[in-house]
This record gives structure tokens, C-alpha cells and sequence, in this order.
């Protein structure tokens, strides 16, 4: 069985983070101090019942009720090319209308291979087609 457990970003989520599994992320957290941000930023962690850990994070924040910016998706390293990406992207998909978010050079062909757009450096968006 899989579900996802939501929280917004917790003040120690570096302290508890897998930095060795979840390079990206640690990285990406460190950097940009979450936990001292103004917006309510979630964290959802994907959880199997065979694991004794998340086999992925996202981080994001809603903008709208139908819009989100995803500041990191990263699957545990052990558990990375079995589409696990693609499933917690479609699931975001949908639930929204418009997805946003910045990708290094080297995740740029996977977010193109799922519909998003490059606005920018570094800068993809997601809308969802009408009808």
C-alpha cells in the first residue's frame, strides 16, 4: 500500500532529511532556507508499506487553489528510474491546472518528456489542456 503524509516545511527537516538519498533536495533546502520563509511551504513525503522510509519528497507551495510551484520532486536514489517521478508528477497533475517549478540542465528532458514547458532559465510550467 502507498499514501503520502503532508506537513508544512518543519523547522528541523534538514536535521531529519536523508542527505545521502535525497542529495538534490538537502542541497536545494540548505540553500534556500525554507523554514524561514513567509509562505506556507508543504512538504509531502510518499510512503510504501514495504519501505521504512519515503521513496520520495516534494516540496511546494500552492499559489491557487488550481496553481502550484514545485521547488523540489526527488525520488530516494535506490528506488530512481521505475517511474516513481512520473507517478507523483501525474498525480499533481491531477489535482491541478497549471504546475510551475525550476529544474537543473539534467532534469530538464524528463520534466519536457511530461508536458512542461521551458519559460525561462531553468524555468518549466505545466498548464492543463482544455477539454
Amino acid at each position: 500500500m502507498r499514501w503520502y503524509v503532508e506537513q508544512q516545511y518543519p523547522i528541523d527537516f534538514l536535521d531529519k532529511l536523508d542527505k545521502e538519498n535525497y542529495p538534490l533536495t538537502y542541497d536545494m533546502c540548505k540553500k534556500n532556507r525554507y523554514e524561514l520563509s513567509s509562505w506556507l511551504i508543504i512538504v509531502r513525503s510518499f510512503m510504501n508499506q514495504e519501505l521504512d522510509y519515503p521513496y520520495a519528497i516534494v516540496i511546494y507551495r500552492e499559489e491557487t487553489p488550481k496553481r502550484v510551484h514545485i521547488f523540489s520532486l526527488e525520488v530516494h536514489l535506490k528506488l530512481r528510474l521505475n517511474n516513481n517521478g512520473r507517478k507523483l508528477l501525474d498525480k499533481f497533475k491531477e489535482q491541478y491546472d497549471e504546475i510551475t517549478l525550476n529544474t537543473l540542465n539534467e532534469s530538464k528532458i524528463f520534466y519536457e518528456k511530461m508536458g512542461f514547458i521551458e519559460q525561462g532559465d531553468n524555468q518549466m510550467i505545466w498548464r492543463k489542456q482544455n477539454g
